[in-house]
């Protein structure tokens, strides 16, 4: 990853970079159909996606023990977190979404205008997003992506957030044996 950069599931799939999914297969299978309505087009899979807020729908049924034993340690997953200003400044094609992409109703956009008003804001700073009777689609909208096409490098990650020390500690000596100087912080708080 530090080498190749950020590579989009459909790259991944192809070139056998991926090592262990902590993703439901049925859904990735639904984002490979899922057209993008903005941008490059495409499907979701031609995509890296990022999320825009810690602890989200997905890393709750990870830690719940809902997607594959393999990935069932969230401890061991780390945020790699970036800005959408960052991306374009380098480069990068950036979509964006109103909820989670594979929704049929999510809308697509490369305004940063268009995003900052569509995002749920309250949903993404809060603790508990789970759905409700009034409000029935809350962990879909705290599912809202920010999505860049085909490929991130690894330069244009800004910092990496891990669970705990340890995890702190591995990802620094990994880094330093690349000689990469990317910011490291520890954030239990983004975890479940």
């Amino acid at each position: 990853m530090i080498v190749e950069g950020l590579c989009s599931d459909s790259e991944a799939s192809v070139r056998g970079l991926t090592k262990v999914s902590i993703a439901y297969d049925h859904i990735k299978a639904r984002r490979a159909r899922r057209r993008v309505g903005a941008g490059p087009q495409g499907t979701l899979a031609d995509y890296v996606p990022f999320y825009l807020a810690p602890r989200s729908p997905m890393l709750y049924a990870i830690h719940s023990g809902n997607v594959s034993a393999e990935a069932a340690d969230c401890t061991r997953i780390v945020y790699l977190c970036t800005t959408s200003q960052h991306l374009r400044d380098q480069g990068r094609t950036v979509v964006t979404t109103d909820r989670h992409a594979a929704s049929a109703l999510a809308e697509f956009t490369t305004d940063d205008q268009v995003f900052a008003s569509s995002v749920d804001w309250q949903v993404m700073a809060a603790k508990y997003w789970k759905d409700t009777a009034d409000d029935p689609d809350r962990s879909d909208r705290r599912q809202a992506e920010l999505l860049v096409h085909h490929r991130v490098p690894w330069d244009n990650i800004l910092v990496i957030a891990t669970a705990n020390e340890p995890v702190h500690t591995e990802v620094r000596t990994v880094l330093g044996k690349f000689g990469i100087t990317t910011k490291v912080v520890v954030r239990p708080n983004w975890y479940f």
